[in-house]
């Protein structure tokens, strides 16, 4: 049985890496193994020569066995009661799970990993989980709510709870037919291609990860063997990692480096299962070589559904090779669309009688009629689809490489060093790609609305302040506006397509961004903040709900950060009140939210900020307590949540200058600077590569070395200023701004105030 064959490698392979290095071969050779499963032995002691610390947690093939986790029923995790174990597998145990905060009842699904040593590749996944998780906001995909570590130490995610069957049992017990069950299978590729386009590849799409609730909703599951497009460490032994052999690609099995392509066979398997109530292959109780052999080697049968269109459709996604399944989700589902609609599907091979039969059987009144016509067409359409075709397929090529160029290939190279040339050279290229694929859109409004959208993140990396960029802000005002207008339209003709509505929403909003920081608010800033407003009170009148009531919030939130750089204070602290009441509100409903905690700690930061600019600054601390209370109990529910404790660095870190500037306590402004110090310090710790983080550390030696000189403590305020010195001289080696430049000369001149004050002191 292939778990037995894996438990019997994993203890032998095992007990040879105890042994030393020389030995461990000669161990396994003598073990009396049969052939195959030796050599399957020796292949993972191979890759575990290889791989640092591969074996730190075992290997894990899913839904071969289930642990009992029943005596964890009744216990807490933060707010949350665990009260029925929904299953289990090789990344932890899911529970059903009840608020217990006497705040407000609420259901959820709350994944458990075990404390003790759990090893560092399978909390390494659950980490990947959650990043994965937060960034995906999509109706077919369970949401994350809530994560932290259990008091017990074991870490946990709280997702959505979905109260559903898996999509094959729901489709069998309603008997749906084969259009109905297409149809909801397009919903599901929505929901992946959706993934893909957030850079992320699910791995295990099957269908007990793909609930259906009562009214029909597909909902996406368990992301925790999902990978980043952009990781430079991908797959690389795949075999050994978890995985469901039934639907898993060939590179999958193999242990090659993944793509889209993995997540298109999987989706090939599921489809072939809704249709036929069969999986292509038959796996229950075959050897590792068998699995290896079938997967790999064997063509499946066709799904004979009755339909030839249909079966080209589920056959050309389960391609062995990648490049000739289908490119993306979104092409498998609208060829899935086109067989609906009786049109050719893509999957058939271009000949003039496929075209000449599809037409036949859409226009059956007209042929009889027209026959010599359409004879005559056929033959000049044969070459003319011909070519058709070529230039087609060529299209999609030039689509495929911009995508690559813009997304894959320049965040592969982002973290090495010296690569900004390159990065821009890569921008521009894609860009230009970009550009030549707009002028050939022509009706298409999904190209029209993918157009806008990669346009949208090529702003992101060319400019947009709040993340890694190039530094062009000239280029990404151009993209954004070439956003615009590809997008604008598409939603003025669908007003109630939700997703249209907040893509031109955030574009306007980071337009509004650059604008502020390259021009320091201006006319156009300000113009592009209030159509943020405009666009998000346009959804929350259409459609009220959190998520639109959110975006509100961050609307004003926009404005007011413009009006206040154009000195215009007190609309600017309107703006911000209206903001953070509704995060306030929002909050309200769901205490243990961390990401509306953060919002309104970010809002009543703004408004401290703010008061004391407008001379009202004994009122503005209140705001800054409740900041400092949000964010340490986001700090208290994660503590391994970078984001939170950078977020509560800055909380005492403006307390610090509060006690500073306004009550000249500089007692508490020191205490207050070093707490955000030494967090800043260990975040820095663990990520090295963090220029922000170093630019805030330079900066708190800085305003340190300050309040210690008012302090009298000279020798320590010199030394915090030569560090400021020095944090700040490597910034400004590593890139030469204007940024850098003036906090190289400000830790200077920290530094020369704390010698002339040593030398005063000494000479008096």
């Amino acid at each position: 049985m292939l778990e037995n064959d894996w438990s019997e490698i994993e203890r032998v392979v095992g007990e040879a890496l105890e042994l030393p290095e020389p030995e461990r071969r000669v161990y396994i050779e003598n073990a009396g193994l049969p052939h195959g499963i030796r050599r399957r032995a020796e292949s993972l002691l191979d890759a575990c020569r290889r791989s640092d610390g591969y074996l730190e947690e075992p290997p894990v093939l899913l839904d071969l066995a289930e642990a009992p986790a029943g005596e964890r029923v009744g216990s807490h995790c933060g707010s949350w009661r665990l009260t029925e174990v929904l299953g289990s597998g090789g990344m932890g145990t899911v529970y059903r799970a009840e608020r217990d905060d006497q705040q407000f009842s609420q259901v959820a699904a709350v994944k458990v990993i075990g404390a003790g040593p759990v090893g560092t590749s399978l909390e390494r996944r659950f980490r990947e989980e959650r990043q994965i998780l937060a960034r995906l906001e999509h109706p077919n995909i369970a949401r994350l709510i809530d994560g932290g570590v259990a008091n017990d130490g074991s870490s946990y995610l709280v997702m959505e709870y979905v109260d559903g069957a898996p999509i094959g049992a729901w489709c069998r017990e309603r008997s749906l037919d084969t259009r109905d069950r297409l149809r909801l299978f397009r919903k599901v590729c929505e929901a992946v291609g959706y993934a893909h386009q957030n850079l992320v590849v699910h791995c295990d799409l099957k269908s007990g990860n793909i609930l259906i609730t009562p009214d029909g909703v597909p909902k996406l599951l368990d992301f925790g063997i999902a990978r980043f497009l952009a990781r430079d460490d991908e797959v690389t032994a795949t075999l050994w990692k978890p995985m469901t052999p039934d639907y898993a690609s060939p590179e999958q099995i193999r242990g090659v480096p993944l793509s889209i392509a993995s997540d298109i066979y999987s989706l090939g398997v599921l489809l072939y299962e809704l249709l036929t109530g069969n999986r292509p292959y038959r796996l229950a109780g075959k050897t590792l070589d068998e699995v290896l052999e079938i997967v790999c080697e064997r063509e499946p049968e066709k799904p004979q559904t009755g339909a030839k269109d249909l079966d080209a459709i589920v056959l050309k996604a389960m391609r062995k090779e990648p490049a000739r399944r289908y490119s993306s989700a979104g092409e498998l589902s609208a060829d899935i669309g086109r067989y609906l609609d009786g049109l050719p599907v893509e999957a058939q091979p271009p000949s003039a009688g496929y075209v000449l039969g599809k037409f036949v059987a859409r226009h059956r009144a007209g042929v009889a009629v027209a026959a010599l016509v359409v004879l005559f067409a056929a033959v000049a359409g044969g070459v003319i689809f011909r070519q058709s075709r070529i230039a087609e397929q060529r299209f999609d090529q030039v689509r495929q490489l911009a995508h690559f160029m813009i997304f894959d290939l320049h965040d592969a190279v982002r973290p090495l060093a010296g690569s900004t040339p390159v990065r821009k050279m890569m921008a521009a290229q894609g860009l230009e790609y970009l550009d030549k694929l707009a002028a050939s859109a022509g009706g298409d409004e999904s190209l029209q609305r993918e157009l806008g959208l990669a346009y949208l993140r090529l702003g992101d990396v060319s400019g947009k302040p709040s993340q890694a960029n190039l530094g062009d802000s000239p280029g990404a005002i151009r993209s954004y506006r070439k956003a615009l207008a590809l997008l604008e339209p598409l939603y003025s003709k669908y007003p109630a397509d939700l997703a249209l509505g907040r893509a031109v929403a955030r574009i306007y909003q980071n337009l509004s961004e650059v604008y502020n920081v390259a021009q320091k608010g201006g006319a156009e800033a300000h113009t592009a903040a209030e159509m943020v407003l405009r666009v998000n009170q346009k959804m929350a009148q259409a459609s009220p709900g959190a998520d639109t009531r959110e975006g509100l919030a961050i609307a004003y939130f926009t404005l007011a950060n413009v009006d206040a750089n154009i000195g215009r204070r007190r609309e600017a602290l309107e703006g911000l009140q209206q903001a953070t009441r509704i995060f306030e509100d929002l909050l309200a409903e769901q205490a243990g939210d961390a990401t509306r905690q953060r919002n309104a700690a970010l809002g009543h930061k703004y408004i401290a900020s703010l008061m004391v600019d407008l001379g009202d600054a004994e009122h503005s601390e209140p705001h800054l307590e409740r900041a400092e209370e949000l964010d340490s109990r986001r700090v208290d529910a994660s503590p391994s949540n970078r984001q939170a404790k950078l977020d509560l660095s800055f909380d005492y870190s403006q307390d610090g200058t509060f006690f500073k500037n306004t009550k000249h306590d500089y007692a508490a402004a020191l205490d207050s600077f070093e707490k955000a110090l030494a967090i800043r310090e260990e975040l820095s710790g663990s990520d090295p590569r963090d220029v922000q983080l170093r630019d805030r550390i330079a900066y708190l030696h800085g305003e340190i070395a300050a309040v210690l000189l008012s302090l009298k403590r000279h020798a320590e305020a010199r030394d915090h200023a030569a560090q400021a010195v020095k944090i700040a001289g490597g910034l400004l080696a590593h890139e030469a701004s204007p940024h850098n430049r003036e906090m190289l000369a400000q830790a200077q001149e920290t530094l020369r105030k704390t010698e002339t004050a040593t030398l005063d002191r000494d000479a008096r």
